[in-house]
């Protein structure tokens, strides 16, 4: 557990540095790591990470969805 909490702190640490210094492009691939990353723990949690046709998909929107939004493909989320 405290192995998370010190992984939390240091990304959010990395995540405001990069909000205020960085450009856009450095926050989305930021974001899209971040989501990938979420999708792997949900998917290991629920036991679903070797279901190919649930986490191939969801890998692939989790990296996409970021980058649609930055590109304007998408204008809403939500």
């Amino acid at each position: 557990m405290l192995k998370r909490i010190i992984t939390a702190v240091v990304l959010v640490g990395i995540l405001l540095t990069l909000i205020i210094t960085c450009g856009s492009w450095y926050f989305v691939a930021l974001m899209s790591l971040a989501s990938f990353i979420g999708t792997y723990e949900m998917l290991k949690c629920t036991k679903l990470e070797k279901v190919y046709s649930v986490s191939i998909p969801s890998y692939i929107l989790s990296i996409v969805l970021p980058i649609s939004v930055k590109l304007g493909f998408i204008n809403e989320v939500g």
